[in-house]
């Protein structure tokens, strides 16, 4: 569900060209870290690994061979460290030096990525 409505998040917010503070915001990882303090296995997820055929990016092509697991742990990663640079310049991505355009493009394609291999038939 989390993945899902943080997929949905970024599709509206990149359609209706929606600020990355606001984005930011509603981005949530509380599933995971909850799941993480109860020794949830991600693995569970989807067994396996990325393989070539689940990857319709380029840039998530060093992916392949990454299982749910540690892809999952890359986006846990990824939602605090935007969270915890928009906290660093007083609540607001606008001015930092980070590239956050291409941190949240990549984001994005991480979590479709995760999307695309857990609902995978193979």
């Amino acid at each position: 569900m989390e993945l899902r409505n943080n997929l949905n998040v970024f599709s509206n917010g990149f359609l209706n060209n929606t600020p990355y503070d606001n984005i930011v915001d509603l981005l949530s990882n509380e599933a995971i870290q909850q799941a993480v303090k109860e020794n949830f296995s991600f693995k569970k997820l989807k067994a396996g690994t990325i393989e070539p055929y689940h990857v319709s990016d380029d840039r998530n092509k060093k992916y392949i061979g990454w299982t749910a697991e540690r892809i999952t742990d890359k986006i846990d990663e990824k939602i605090v460290e935007l969270k915890n640079i928009k906290k660093m310049n007083n609540g607001s991505l606008k001015e930092v030096k980070n590239n956050i355009g291409l941190m949240m493009s990549n984001l994005y394609f991480r979590m479709k990525l995760l999307a695309d291999f857990i609902m995978s038939e193979a």
